[in-house]
């Protein structure tokens, strides 16, 4: 889904390139040494020194309390750096009363991070903190990893919205999260405060410094009413107006006398069934007076109950939102919804069929199944369970808290789809055509891919993904133990803390996980594996395979293809096959496996060791193996047709085990 600006109103946007000092009305709170903060270039750059033991370096507004810094809105970073070498960065949303993980509020979000890199992978996440007494320290969280290049500008931006946190890269949606999501202050709970730092302490010490290049800042607050707005006139106690959707309340008195004052009563029906009101009182001094209230809750239903001055009722008038929500009973309800509606469901089963035109659909607390024709819709089950069939168009369908949701894409050539999982038993379906995003949830998930072109993103869960006939990219979740089975398209998997990838005919690539241990099994198309510092199981596609291992321990199966490993850090282990294999060691140990009946290649391996290293014939007898030695390398020739060369190694002496 594509971030839609138009929706918001600039509050702030600070450009380091036409402000080149940290603007105290914005950020009254920086910290670090002088040298640690520079302008210039169209940016501002944070930098942290090893040579200063990694000091920190920041900025942020003032949390002075929950009423402080800014409510539901638009955040947004525009900037790059090299989050890989030194300390980590961080661009945050922070509580505004100061309270990190407050045990007040078990499991709501205390701290949004935009993007944060911690690690020595290049690795970047959009994270969520939240009190969570069975987490270490109490510091729960919730992340997704950032599947681009942090060295290379781009804007992240989070849409902060009742009941839901939706980030973007670019203006595309790459993750929603609505399980641990705070309240602003204008609905009973806290804003939050946006900064930046070049964090303390040593994550990586590759490089002496690192460094964060902030070209600007900015928070857009949701826009007020449309055009074409309604006006209706209150000439008795009573009347009752349905705005639409989050829409703000604009209250008009025309009087003709003055040091008048009226109440204007407003009844707030929340999503959760709850009822507030809010009152608003007028000093009217003549002439034409308004006061303004911005019921900042999307997913709320205004209902304005009553309007009165003391002195003038007659010319009181109420301003608001185009009515245009449609909301179903509690009893199971069927509604075709014209092109532009949005659609409150109830609390029963209900079903929302929509021919032609894109809609808004608001699950409520029943099952709720819609269904989609030509257009892109923007569909969000609410409790209950969802079966969601998308447009030709394309839009965005998000599974409801109930679980075991089933969402099918249905986007035609050129349409762009996204997919949302909820907390477990949910099935995602690619389309066959168009573009397909498809997120999973906390739970156990599965993702079905199409023949069009698919990102599948992991959740907090175990997740099966099946890639279609289509070009897949797949980045594994934050809990790991994901299974990534592969077709006849090509695959790119970014794997994250030990995931499971079986390769089809297509051609699959794979950047392997940063901890845990990851199994690759390659197909019959040409397979790419680069590990990070997980351990790897590797069995070698059955065409070409190129590998190169991390500072993980890796043992990999050489097939009847032609293979190709470049070790790392980490010990290894080959069970060299009937293909062809060009081996370069790493700086671990290595052992090569010859298994009579299931060998007959030609390898060569450079960088070998007699004695920290070995090859090891199995099943074969003495009459069986012949050693030379030419050219100042060694030959091993076996009667099954086996030749291992040691490259560089004239007496392989402890190294061959018969």
């Amino acid at each position: 889904m594509t971030l839609n600006t138009s929706n918001f109103s600039l509050v702030f946007d600070d450009q380091f390139g036409s402000d080149p000092t940290y603007n105290a009305a914005l950020w009254p709170d920086h910290w670090g040494n002088p040298d640690q903060s520079s302008f210039g270039n169209g940016t501002l750059t944070m930098t942290g020194y090893q040579s200063q033991g990694w000091s920190p370096v920041g900025m942020m507004q003032t949390a002075a309390g929950a009423q402080a810094g800014e409510g539901y809105g638009l955040y947004q970073f525009t900037g790059y750096g090299n989050p890989n070498q030194g300390a980590g960065v961080a661009v945050l949303m922070w509580r505004a009363d100061n309270q990190f993980l407050p045990s007040s509020a078990p499991g709501v979000d205390s701290e949004i991070d935009l993007l944060e890199s911690l690690d020595g992978s290049k690795t970047v996440l959009s994270t969520e903190h939240y009190y969570d007494a069975s987490w270490q320290n109490d510091d729960g969280q919730i992340y997704h990893t950032i599947d681009v290049d942090p060295s290379v500008q781009h804007t992240y931006s989070v849409n902060w919205e009742r009941g839901s946190l939706t980030y973007y890269i670019d203006g595309q949606e790459y993750w929603q999260d609505t399980s641990h999501v705070p309240l602003d202050a204008a609905d009973g709970g806290c804003n939050e405060v946006l900064g930046a730092e070049v964090q303390g302490g040593s994550f990586n010490t590759s490089t002496s410094t690192v460094q964060l290049h902030i070209v600007s800042l900015s928070y857009s607050a949701p826009s007020g009413a449309a055009a074409s707005m309604p006006t209706i006139s209150l000439t008795q106690p009573g009347t009752v107006q349905e705005p639409g959707k989050g829409a703000g309340v604009t209250v008009t008195e025309t009087v003709t006398t003055s040091n008048q004052t009226g109440t204007i009563y407003l009844e707030v029906l929340t999503q959760t069934g709850a009822t507030e009101s809010a009152f608003i009182p007028l000093t009217l001094s003549g002439g034409r007076v308004s006061a303004a209230v911005h019921m900042a809750n999307p997913g709320d239903l205004i209902r304005v109950v009553d309007a009165e001055a003391t002195a003038d009722t007659a010319g009181v008038t109420i301003t608001d939102a185009p009515v245009g929500v449609v909301t179903l009973g509690g009893a199971s309800q069927s509604y075709a919804a014209p092109a532009g509606a949005t659609v409150q469901a109830g609390s029963g089963a209900d079903t929302v069929e929509a021919a032609a035109g894109d809609v808004t659909v608001l699950g409520g607390a029943g099952n709720i199944t819609f269904i989609n024709g030509s257009g892109a819709s923007d569909v969000t089950a609410g409790t209950g369970a969802a079966t969601l069939f998308g447009g030709a168009g394309g839009g965005r369908y998000a599974g409801g808290s109930g679980g075991h949701n089933v969402l099918v894409a249905q986007g035609a050539g050129g349409s762009n789809t996204t997919l949302a999982g909820a907390v477990g038993g949910d099935v995602l379906f690619g389309s066959n055509t168009g573009n397909n995003v498809m997120v999973a949830g906390a739970g156990s998930e599965t993702l079905v891919g199409g023949t069009g072109a698919t990102t599948m993103l992991g959740g907090a869960g175990s997740t099966v993904m099946f890639t279609g006939n289509g070009s897949s990219s797949v980045v594994g979740g934050s809990a790991g133990g994901d299974t990534i089975i592969g077709a006849a398209g090509a695959l790119q998997v970014t794997a994250q803390h030990g995931d499971a990838v079986f390769g089809g005919t297509g051609a699959l690539s794979l950047t392997g996980s940063t901890d845990g241990a990851d199994s690759v099994i390659g197909g019959s198309g040409a397979l790419s594996v680069t590990g990070r510092g997980a351990n790897m199981l590797v069995a070698a596609s059955s065409t070409r395979s190129d590998i190169a291992t991390g500072n993980g321990a890796s043992l990999i199966f050489a097939n009847a293809g032609a293979t190709t490993v470049s070790g790392g850090g980490g010990s290894l282990q080959v069970l060299l096959g009937a293909g062809t294999a060009t081996i370069d060691e790493g700086s671990g140990a290595a052992t090569f496996q010859v298994v009579d009946g299931q060998a007959g290649g030609t390898d060569v391996l450079h960088g070998f060791r007699p004695g920290p290293d070995s090859v090891n014939l199995y099943g074969y007898n003495a009459s069986q193996v012949s050693v030379s030695v030419a050219n100042g390398s060694t030959l091993i020739a076996l009667a099954d047709g086996t030749r291992i060369q040691l490259v560089g190694v004239t007496d392989p002496g402890a190294g061959l085990h018969v």
